[in-house]
């Protein structure tokens, strides 16, 4: 039974990490502002997140601790398209965004 529950939680995770997943959240800024944003997963490497206003936005990356959210200053009107091509309410078009590589 414990094997197939890691069986299973491995399953899930590599369902994750091979998909594309938006949700909606709150993010502690820098600043210690809470924001409501969009938040796209690109399984388990990578995550832009943005806010309604496009005013901040910045990258998700998994860390020693957890997923680490550093702002991006000036990133917002990219990454805010960026998230409107993948719900549908912008034309599709390539989108220049900044990424960070280990």
């Amino acid at each position: 039974e414990r094997v197939q529950n890691i069986v299973g939680i491995l399953s899930q995770a590599d369902k994750f990490n091979t998909t594309i997943t938006q949700t909606s959240e709150s993010r502690e800024l820098d600043s210690g502002k809470v924001v409501e944003v969009r938040t796209l997963y690109w399984g388990l490497a990578m995550a832009y997140y943005v806010d309604a206003a496009g005013e901040y936005a910045g990258i998700g990356f998994p860390g020693k601790d957890g997923w680490e959210w550093p702002q991006i200053d000036g990133a917002g009107p990219q990454i805010k398209k960026l998230l409107d091509v993948y719900e549908g309410s912008e034309e599709i078009q390539f989108v220049e965004v900044p990424a960070r590589i280990n």
